[in-house]
């Protein structure tokens, strides 16, 4: 049981089976409140485990490609198409960077949480760490969500480019929320 005010587990919709919790609300002792407990199929856990080492490896490779543009003036990366579609552009632009630090590497921290996270949730499908880990991966989910929009939409509208190794990383991160919020039912 939480403190008089709280909530003692959380009573948002989850993973899994509905279940009946005692809580204390508002100083309200025994309110009965519905929740779910998350429990993910080994498919939808190798789908994000996929989906997170593609981002992994595209984060990965936009922070090497970014790397050598900074110390390498005349570096030309692979994924330097055409005009439109270049990473170089994007990269060197001023949503490249967030307080110095290149974009690509908070998609790497991200990639290897939600990576973490779902191979640590498989170990034991329907306990109580693999419920919390799926949670996690929700929520990192949705915030993923938002960066890629924000990103997409500098990327898209008004740099008028098209990166490729981002491009991978979108597709990541919309694959990871559609697996994850589906799974939430």
């Amino acid at each position: 049981q939480g403190e008089a005010g709280w909530i003692s587990q959380p009573a948002f919709p989850l993973y899994g089976r509905p279940i009946m919790q005692d809580t204390k609300f508002w100083g309200l002792p025994g309110l009965r409140v519905l929740t779910r407990r998350m429990v993910m199929s080994s498919r939808t856990r190798y789908a994000l485990v996929v989906l997170s080492a593609l981002g992994l490896a595209a984060s990965v490779a936009a922070l090497y490609v970014h790397y050598r543009l900074i110390t390498e003036p005349g570096y030309t990366s692979f994924c330097d198409v055409n005009e439109t579609v270049s990473c170089e552009q994007v990269f060197q632009s001023q949503y490249g960077t967030v307080a110095g630090i290149p974009v690509a590497a908070g998609g790497a921290i991200w990639s290897a949480l939600v990576l973490m996270l779902s191979t640590w949730g498989m170990r034991t499908p329907k306990s109580d760490d693999a419920s919390r880990a799926a949670g996690y991966v929700f929520l990192l989910s949705t915030i993923g969500l938002a960066a890629v929009f924000y990103f997409a939409y500098a990327s898209f509208f008004v740099l008028r480019q098209a990166c490729p190794l981002c491009l991978t990383m979108y597709v990541s991160v919309i694959g990871i929320f559609l697996v994850s919020s589906s799974a939430a039912g």
